[in-house]
């Protein structure tokens, strides 16, 4: 087969008189329908020297990548001329575009701090970048120490309720935490269901059955069998539990115990839909008692597993614990271990519903720590601890205009601007020794300590 070979003049000709703008077969070349503008990129372009200009980017304006006449690959971020500095004319690099863009990339500088990279990274990945306030990606940090008054660190305990004074035994607390009132519920509803699965065979059910039916599920816990009918059986029986109650009737019973009305579940289309409708009046009410507990100062959040071998498309899976399957939680406890309020991991937490009106949204993390801390009381100087999932800077701003004080680990790209060293630094510095970098958010103050 023989080709044409152009020169150099028959080259240059075919593509100077070529209209690259139409396409062959007729249609608009672009390949977003919406995409008609072609970047142009100017002749002279300065490097940004300050980090807060690459925070302050859109998902539409990322950097761009052009070459220079060295054919050295630069990265720069497609900002206007009129937002560069005229102080750092030393940068500004003459520069021969080689072509136009249509689609920009995620390059970002190399004097950026790795909070800036590590959010493009995340951009370039999920294809969704939320524009941060000016205030947070514009932060100054010095380095200083972080002085706290001592009346912000004054905390009066407060005295327990005179019922409490009163408990003794631990079904003294239990009964405190599941009253009649629960219990008087649980049997309504648990009736409602025998009738609604088969109406021919309705149950009928007393409190002191739903006690029983309790204690023996509290002693299956502790006591474990290869199968739950042993606990009746004549080798691995268990007296205080085949005494309490006959094997039929806890089968029974276990087959129809039920929290709430089937009949007021939405479906699962509907927008309003509560994946845990048949648990909810059962976790609100014990939220409400476990929040009936005057709260200590330190306070401490993270999640619990429940573990469970059932199918459930709401399990959750965490290699980190000591049972690696079940359903995760959220909880609120003190130093000693006391939950003062829980919630479940479902999914839907971060839905309008589930929100309060006066509350913000800080994320998905960051949304559990203003959830859990709804019932915390205000201006007693209470400090929650949390772990690097949890802390960011707004959701600390937003605890400290409650006069709550919070302390956590971080992960670096949370901190913007902050000069704190990177892994590679860590192991230069000395034992025993810190770095501490200071900053404020609004009117909170931040100090950041490696």
């Amino acid at each position: 087969m023989n080709r044409n070979i152009l020169n150099d003049e028959e080259l240059l000709e075919l593509l100077y008189n070529t209209n690259w703008s139409d396409s062959e077969d007729g249609l608009d070349v672009s390949d977003n329908e919406q995409d008609h503008n072609v970047v142009n990129i100017h002749e002279n372009i300065g490097i940004p020297t300050n980090d807060n200009d690459e925070g302050n980017l859109d998902l539409l304006d990322l950097p761009i990548e052009i070459q220079s006449n060295s054919v050295e690959t630069i990265h720069l971020p497609s900002v206007s001329t009129s937002n560069l500095t005229n102080q750092n004319q030393s940068n500004v690099l003459n520069l021969t575009p080689r072509r136009s863009v249509r689609h920009v990339s995620i390059s970002p500088l190399v004097n950026n701090s790795r909070a800036d990279t590590n959010e493009s990274s995340n951009a370039k990945k999920t294809g969704n970048l939320q524009r941060k306030p000016a205030a947070l990606t514009n932060l100054k940090w010095k380095k200083g120490s972080l002085v706290t008054p001592s009346a912000c660190l004054t905390f009066i305990e407060p005295t327990l309720p005179h019922d409490l004074l009163l408990l003794e035994t631990p079904l003294d607390f239990f009964a405190y935490f599941f009253t009649n009132e629960l219990l008087t519920k649980i049997k309504e509803e648990t009736e409602l269901y025998a009738v609604q699965k088969n109406p021919n065979k309705p149950v009928s059910l007393s409190i002191n059955e739903i006690k029983r039916y309790l204690g023996i599920c509290i002693y299956a816990s502790v006591l474990h069998v290869p199968k739950i009918r042993d606990y009746w059986s004549a080798e691995l029986g268990y007296p205080v539990i085949f005494n309490a109650m006959s094997r039929n009737r806890f089968e029974l019973i276990k087959s129809v115990l039920h929290f709430n009305n089937n009949d007021s579940m939405l479906s699962s289309n509907d927008p309003n839909h509560d994946r845990l409708h048949k648990l909810r009046p059962l976790i609100d009410y014990l939220n409400s008692r476990f929040s009936s507990i005057p709260c200590k100062q330190d306070l401490s959040l993270d999640e619990q597993l429940c573990a469970t071998k059932a199918q459930s498309y709401m399990k959750q899976y965490l290699p980190d614990k000591p049972h690696k399957w079940g359903f995760k939680l959220f909880v609120l406890t003190d130093i000693q271990g006391y939950g003062y309020r829980f919630e479940i991991y479902s999914g839907q937490e971060n839905n309008s519903i589930f929100r309060h009106p006066n509350e913000p949204d800080f994320g998905a993390s960051s949304n559990v720590v203003v959830r859990l801390s709804r019932n915390v009381p205000v201006n007693k100087n209470h400090k929650i601890y949390f772990d690097n999932y949890y802390t960011a800077i707004p959701v600390m701003e937003f605890l400290y205009q409650k006069n709550i004080y919070s302390l956590g680990t971080v992960r670096i790209n949370r901190l913007p601007n902050c000069p704190l060293p990177d892994k590679n630094g860590e192991k230069k510095m000395k034992r025993g020794e810190s770095i501490e970098y200071i900053t404020s958010y609004e009117s909170a103050p931040i100090s950041a300590v490696i």
